[in-house]
C-alpha cells in the first residue's frame, strides 16, 4: 500500500518504485535499509575560547550532514529524504567559574527547509525541519 491506499502505481498519491509483491497491492521488502536511516550520518563540532577579564568568551559551531533515506519500509518517490546540511553558532561569555553565562544562538544557519519525515495516511503529510531562529540565554549553575 501507499499509504492506506493500494498500490496502483500513483493514483492515489504515492509512486511506489520497490518490486511488486506476490499478492495485489503489495511490495518485496526484502533488502529494503530500515526507515530513516541514511548510509551515512556525520557530526562535527568546533569551540575556540579565550580568557576576558575574569571569564572566558567562547564561540562555537556545529554542523551536521546526513544522506538520503526512506521515510517508510517501502520505497517511494515522495518519501526519500533527500541529502541535508545544518549547521549551528553559538557564541557567549562564561565567568565566575562558570556559574553564570550569557550567550547568542543561531540555528539551521543556512537556512535550508526541507521534509524530513511523513505521515503516510490518507492525507500523505509531510514534516519538515526547522527553519532559522535566532536566540539568546542566560544562565545560572548552582
Amino acid at each position: 500500500t501507499c499509504g492506506n491506499q493500494p498500490n496502483t502505481n500513483g493514483v492515489n498519491g504515492c509512486t511506489p518504485t520497490g518490486t511488486p509483491g506476490p499478492f495485489p497491492f503489495t511490495q518485496k521488502l526484502n533488502g529494503l535499509p530500515l526507515p530513516r536511516s541514511p548510509k551515512w550520518q556525520t557530526n562535527f563540532t568546533l569551540r575556540y575560547s579565550h580568557p576576558v577579564a575574569e571569564g572566558e568568551l567562547y564561540a562555537l559551531t556545529d554542523w551536521s550532514y546526513r544522506t538520503t533515506y526512506n521515510m517508510f519500509l517501502y520505497e517511494a518517490k515522495e518519501y526519500k529524504a533527500k541529502a541535508l546540511v545544518e549547521g549551528g553558532l553559538r557564541v557567549g561569555y562564561k565567568w565566575d567559574n562558570g556559574k553564570y553565562e550569557v550567550a547568542a544562538f543561531a540555528r539551521n544557519i543556512t537556512n535550508r527547509i526541507q521534509v524530513v519525515a511523513a505521515i503516510d495516511f490518507d492525507n500523505l503529510t509531510g514534516i519538515v525541519n526547522e527553519p532559522r531562529n535566532f536566540g539568546a540565554q542566560f544562565r545560572v549553575n548552582f
